[in-house]
């Protein structure tokens, strides 16, 4: 047992490595990080809201197709988590950026690691919310694509006074 302990109280080669050239550098990637994440949060859920979840026609699409496979969907669920995870994304980077600040400046084995294993867990969290923010993006351009083709197609089945002039 004493070993074990003498070993986690050591400083090794990794522990100089990571004081020396991550540490830096894992607190300003994890801090911007945080950062990009509440801002992309902030400006998504308040697009979208606005854009998609607020249309009649998305209300009445989730009411009447969303019903059928899950018939406990609401209108605002998806944006619900969509803002959740987010938010949950920017706690666990800004909480990997202050730990590169205060267990990394121990400089031993046990708190090299505890710092390292926050940007990982911050990073296991970012990498799918990444996914699941580009599928929501594509959504919604999707979704609104279809209504400018619809307002397209019915602005030229209306005969403009232009052409019935002459």
């Amino acid at each position: 047992m004493d070993d074990l302990l003498t070993y986690f109280a050591d400083r090794d080669e990794f522990t100089v490595f990571y004081a020396e050239k991550l540490r830096g550098s894992l607190f300003s990637a994890f801090l911007t990080l945080s950062g990009f994440l509440f801002s992309v949060k902030t400006f998504l859920i308040v697009r979208l809201d606005a854009d998609v979840y607020s249309q009649e026609d998305y209300q009445d699409w989730v009411l009447k197709v969303g019903r059928k496979y899950n018939p406990d969907i609401t209108v605002y669920g998806s944006l619900r988590r969509l803002g959740r995870l987010l938010f949950w994304g920017v706690c666990l980077s800004f909480a990997a950026s202050i730990a590169q600040l205060t267990v990394g400046l121990c400089e031993r084995r046990w708190s090299t690691w505890v710092a390292i294993g926050t940007a990982i867990v911050a990073s296991s969290v970012f990498v799918p919310t990444l996914f699941i923010v580009r599928g929501v993006v594509r959504s919604w351009v999707s979704f609104r694509e279809e209504k400018c083709n619809q307002r397209f197609a019915a602005k030229q089945k209306v005969p403009s006074s232009e052409n019935t002039a002459i």
